[in-house]
């Protein structure tokens, strides 16, 4: 510690207010306990104490929450938390082999780019010293936690995942909603930002009485399924197919909005896709509906094919570990074209593959066909409350 207390007016300076760990904060996350001596998380930052005195190692509290496992990478990481000035707190992720590595160059980098600066090289030495201390008592505190890479039923149907929340049955009955963190994967396909809410309830509820006329059967089917999607899980069977047929006009592309809206935003519509695309996204989904517009031009072979994987629950044409997820859900696909004609021109026996879908038409209605507009009306509404 030489060179530490560099003036005789360290000696006689009061020690800085410690900050009290309050696991229940709902304001951010954090740890079950205070950091381990002689290192401390007071009003002014992170400290250590030499010879009695507190030393500085930041100017700004940081502290971790989680040791979490990502099934993309093939290592372990640590969650942290630092008060960011002028922004308040923040979180960032740091590799646990950058905190115990023997030089703390992969360290100093992983903070720097979080913003977390450290302005000497013996701040930078002491602050992996903290970190790793923290880490340790962390981990003999609580379990590691591994990522979802897949929305949906977890844990023995105890808990659902949507965006980033974490429904869980709690041992009393109720159900807590927690934040949780998600995999690269989910990242990386732009999952994570579809799963939100906008507006409010209410109007959006008063839209569906419209869905209450005889006419609208179809419609109120359709939304039905997004509803109905999770629990297809309790059936046994591991997904269906089915084609909403009609032509352009007909509100088919609003319903397929307003089942993503049950859920989150419009974006979770997709048009065209590959085979690859479309078996990944299932297993990213889950148990959560997938809903497809326009597949008018898909080729009788990739409809068989899609028949054949929806009801499947995996796409056994994928070896490597970050394809291979399952589901189980309902697909729904809109169309001008009957799927059924679609396999019926590959020729042969296709009764098999007219089994595996459910098809049916979206008649003409007068509330998406006539002057009244109210089929436009009620996709703004939903753009705006999901």
């Amino acid at each position: 510690y030489w060179g530490t207390i560099t003036t005789p007016v360290k000696l006689g300076a009061p020690k800085p207010e410690e900050l009290r760990v309050d696991p229940t904060n709902t304001a951010t996350p954090q740890p079950l306990d205070a950091p381990p001596r002689p290192f401390a998380r007071t009003v002014n930052g992170v400290t250590i104490e030499i010879a009695n005195i507190p030393t500085e190692i930041a100017p700004y509290d940081i502290f971790p929450t989680q040791i979490i496992r990502d099934p993309v990478n093939a290592y372990d990481e640590s969650i942290w938390m630092w008060n960011k000035p002028h922004e308040g707190y923040r979180s960032f992720n740091v590799r646990l082999a950058h905190i115990f590595a023997e030089r703390t160059t992969e360290l100093v980098g992983s903070l720097s780019d979080n913003g977390v600066l450290l302005s000497s090289k013996t701040k930078q030495d002491f602050m992996g010293r903290y970190m790793r201390a923290y880490i340790q008592q962390l981990q003999q505190q609580q379990a590691s936690r591994t990522l979802h890479d897949s929305y949906g039923w977890k844990n023995d149907y105890r808990s659902f995942i949507l965006g980033s929340t974490e429904f869980r049955k709690q041992d009393d009955g109720s159900v807590a909603a927690i934040d949780i963190g998600i995999s690269k994967a989910l990242i990386a396909k732009d999952l994570h930002g579809i799963f939100v809410t906008h507006g409010s309830f209410e109007p959006w509820r008063i839209a569906t009485k419209a869905l209450g006329r005889p006419e609208m059967a179809a419609h109120a089917f359709m939304l039905g399924t997004s509803f109905g999607a999770p629990l297809m899980a309790f059936t046994g069977l591991a997904g269906n197919l089915n084609i909403a047929l009609g032509e352009t006009g007909l509100g088919k592309t609003t319903m397929l909005q307003w089942m993503a809206s049950v859920y989150g935003s419009h974006h979770m519509v997709v048009g065209k896709f590959t085979q690859m695309a479309f078996a990944e996204r299932l297993g990213l989904l889950g148990n959560l509906p997938m809903m497809v517009d326009e597949a008018t031009m898909m080729l009788p072979e990739q409809a068989a094919d899609l028949a054949y994987w929806t009801s499947e629950g995996k796409d056994k044409t994928r070896k490597t570990e970050t394809l291979a997820k399952t589901w189980s859900t309902c697909t729904t696909l809109s169309s001008n074209r009957s799927f059924q004609d679609k396999l019926g021109a590959m020729g042969g026996d296709h009764e098999a593959m007219d089994m595996r879908l459910l098809e049916y038409d979206v008649p003409t209605t007068s509330m998406f066909v006539g002057e009244n507009n109210v089929g436009r009306k009620i996709q703004q509404l939903i753009m705006q409350n999901y």
